[in-house]
């Protein structure tokens, strides 16, 4: 979102990258099998089109009861529009692993730092610091994971950039172009 609060793809969203080969994206999910909370994280981030702060903010209670193919409802408190997510087999089980690896309350968030569990983790380094550990060139961050969604949607399932555009809540298919790098494709 811009500084006037419009949905619009700003200059450094536009910079960073989806992780376009899906065995970059099984490498990854190699790196991190053993450790469940970012295992979670990227799972989670690939799998839906949850903005890097909704993905952080999530708490137990929004993703407790879920079960496949339902929805993770969230609500945009400044736009008041609301935002449905269904919830894939990949993304549920990551969940549930998360869940039954922990003492969690429903009021505490899904993600916690490792070394302050007040305080969420630091999603742009992560990122960085998966991408760096297969030797993917690139430029990547904290919206990689999202735009990593919207582009395997595009390519793997065929889902129009129409669509993506909904889902983005941008005004123009132009700016879903922009953002999952598709000009020159």
């Amino acid at each position: 979102m811009d500084v006037a609060g419009n949905d619009q793809v700003s200059e450094t969203e536009s910079q960073v990258e989806p992780i376009k080969r899906h065995r970059d994206v099984v490498e990854i999910k190699k790196l991190l099998k053993d450790d469940v909370r970012n295992s979670t994280l990227f799972i989670l981030g690939i799998n839906t089109d949850l903005t890097p702060d909704e993905l952080i903010d999530l708490k137990i209670s929004q993703v407790n009861d879920l079960g496949i193919n339902e929805h993770l409802v969230l609500s945009d408190e400044k736009t008041g529009k609301t935002k449905k997510i269904t919830m894939n087999r990949s993304a549920i089980h990551a969940i549930r692993s998360l869940i039954d690896s922990d003492n969690f309350s429903n009021d505490d968030n899904l993600f916690k730092s490792q070394s302050n569990p007040r305080k969420p983790p630091n999603l742009d380094r992560l990122v960085k610091k998966w991408c760096l550990a297969i030797n993917l060139k690139g430029r990547f961050g904290e919206e990689t994971l999202r735009k990593t969604w919207g582009y395997h949607q595009h390519h793997y399932f065929g889902i129009s950039v129409q669509r993506l555009t909904e889902h983005f809540q941008f005004e123009k298919k132009e700016e879903t172009i922009k953002y999952l790098q598709l000009e020159d494709e």
